[in-house]
């Protein structure tokens, strides 16, 4: 049963994820949390953010350092040696690779730097078939650490149907529940009769020490239901 307390922190969530993939800075959600905002770069990556200041303001390092804080916040967790995302393998992939697979597969995406480098994917007609097997895809963002390693993947899906969110999460779950088991968290319900009501939320979350993944759909006014994908590196 969800709380209005906590339905509100979810739709707070869900529209903070929604600027993390469109900015390409990870841990968005978590900065507008309030032990987030009590973080000594938080304020910084905010501002970062389009708050109050251009994106560019935000450094490799103060990235690094909040990775290594969510890091330290999941000690107590037991690590992985799968960290799953499709396509490539997080901690493992270079960036090389990966804008090889890209450029052989002719997808048009664009390059740049908020903090850590980034690959964003957003033209539609140059995605290629496996990207598209799970349902309509909006982008697809590869983000890599100062040593050019891959370290975190980001998917969106927006305006969808109700059938068609609640036919390609499943997929996605399906995916993460033969890499990694049972998820670690998992908020309200999915079902083919979920989404008919703006705010809607579900969310599921994979925590280990080294690594988490993150899928959460929302049906948002004017904008249909919403799958965001996060797969995400801590070390």
């Amino acid at each position: 049963m969800i709380t209005l307390k906590s339905r509100k922190f979810f739709i707070r969530g869900a529209l903070g994820l929604l600027v993390l993939v469109v900015l390409v800075v990870g841990f968005v959600g978590y900065l507008h949390t309030p032990s987030g905002r009590q973080l000594p770069i938080a304020r910084k990556l905010l501002a970062a953010l389009g708050y109050s200041c251009p994106a560019d303001a935000v450094s490799a390092e103060d990235v690094t350092a909040l990775r290594k804080f969510a890091a330290s916040q999941s000690k107590d967790l037991l690590p992985t040696d799968i960290k799953y995302a499709p396509e490539f393998t997080i901690g493992k992939s270079t960036e090389r690779e990966v804008q090889k697979w890209l450029s052989k597969q002719k997808v048009k995406c664009v390059s740049g730097t908020r903090g850590y480098s980034f690959i964003k994917c957003e033209d539609r007609e140059s995605f290629p078939k496996s990207w598209k097997e799970k349902g309509p895809l909006a982008e697809f963002d590869f983000i890599f650490s100062q040593d050019n390693i891959l370290v975190a993947v980001d998917i969106l899906r927006n305006k969808l149907t109700p059938t068609q969110a609640y036919t390609a999460a499943e997929k996605v779950l399906a995916d993460l529940r033969n890499s990694l088991g049972d998820p670690s968290v998992r908020v309200g319900r999915l079902n083919a009769k979920s989404f008919q009501e703006n705010f809607d939320i579900f969310l599921v979350e994979y925590n280990f020490r080294n690594y988490t993944a993150r899928v959460s759909v929302s049906k948002l006014p004017e904008s249909g239901v919403i799958i965001y994908e996060q797969y995400l590196s801590l070390d």
